[in-house]
């Protein structure tokens, strides 16, 4: 490489970063290359990178690397907690659609059953609502709190209501805190369960939703 004068012009070691583009661009060469990537110096050093021998030990840690079991962050669960009776129950948190006030159920002609509660109107679209103590043979009480509820469900577009006695809210339980239901939950109960965890010094029966709503597809069939 030769300046303007005709002078042989030996850039200095990564000339790109001082009188290059990326430096104070006083470079000779620069107005006719117009940028250091159409410079071959530049291309010679991208080049001569490489080219390079790999440093000591770069395949055995690269082989370690790749060899090395993938640690994943533990699955967790997002769960609606609630309580029917003296009960405490969870569904996952995707399958709410609401959670309402109580309010009046209009009664279906013709169709007397003890499990079907009657229909309620949520955001103008007709809700059927179940009774879910009745469908996994809780015990109920009767006494009201003031802190009951309307949950509706939905499950490939099939929307469910059914009353609560209180909703805790929506907690993260770890899918490895689940644990086996005992062997005392009633059978109906038994059926839709899909494990029990420890919340808030409390055991929590989490139910399996698709269980659930084929038990509930039971009921009006």
């Amino acid at each position: 490489m030769s300046d303007v004068d005709g002078a042989p012009f030996f850039p200095p070691a990564g000339c790109w970063r001082s009188i290059g583009v990326f430096g104070d661009l006083s470079c000779p060469e620069l107005p006719h290359v117009m940028h250091c990537r159409n410079c071959p110096v530049l291309q010679s050093a991208a080049a001569g990178l490489q080219s390079r021998p790999l440093p000591e030990g770069y395949d055995a840690f690269w082989a370690e690397q790749v060899a090395a079991p993938v640690s994943l962050p533990p699955a967790e669960l997002s769960l609606v907690v609630f309580r029917i009776a003296s009960d405490w129950l969870a569904l996952e948190s995707t399958l709410f659609v609401e959670i309402a006030n109580p309010r009046a159920l209009h009664r279906i002609p013709h169709r007397e059953h003890t499990l079907v509660s009657g229909l309620a109107n949520i955001r103008g679209q007709l809700c059927l609502c179940v009774s879910l103590a009745g469908l996994l043979e809780l015990p109920v009480t009767g006494e009201g709190t003031g802190r009951e509820r309307l949950a509706v469900i939905d499950q490939d577009k099939s929307s469910w209501g059914f009353r609560v006695d209180e909703v805790a809210g929506t907690v993260r339980v770890a899918e490895a805190a689940l644990t086996a239901p005992p062997a005392t939950l009633p059978p109906k109960l038994s059926s839709v369960t899909r494990g029990v965890f420890e919340w808030s010094g409390r055991r929590v029966t989490l139910l399996h939703g698709p269980n659930l709503v084929a038990a509930l597809r039971k009921v009006v069939s």
